[in-house]
């Protein structure tokens, strides 16, 4: 049977630290040059975009208790 859980597994232990590594590297290059604002969107928009793939990765159950917290956030409590 094919699955995902040798990608997931691999994308959680290497990728991911080697992209915020990059970002890093890309967001004091570009202060140099004074184009802080640009890399500032790009790195929110790569942030956002490794948060959902880390929600996403374990089968969902980190989503689940993402979701159950924000609800607790709103109940209304006695």
């Amino acid at each position: 049977m094919f699955g995902t859980g040798g990608l997931a597994a691999f994308l959680n232990d290497n990728v991911i630290q080697l992209l915020l590594i990059l970002v890093a590297i890309a967001a004091l290059w570009a202060s140099r040059k004074g184009e802080v604002s640009k890399v500032v969107t790009v790195g929110i928009c790569l942030v956002l975009g490794l948060a959902i793939l880390a929600l996403s990765a374990n089968g969902g159950a980190l989503g689940k208790e993402l979701g159950a917290w924000v609800v607790e956030l709103f109940r209304v409590q006695p």
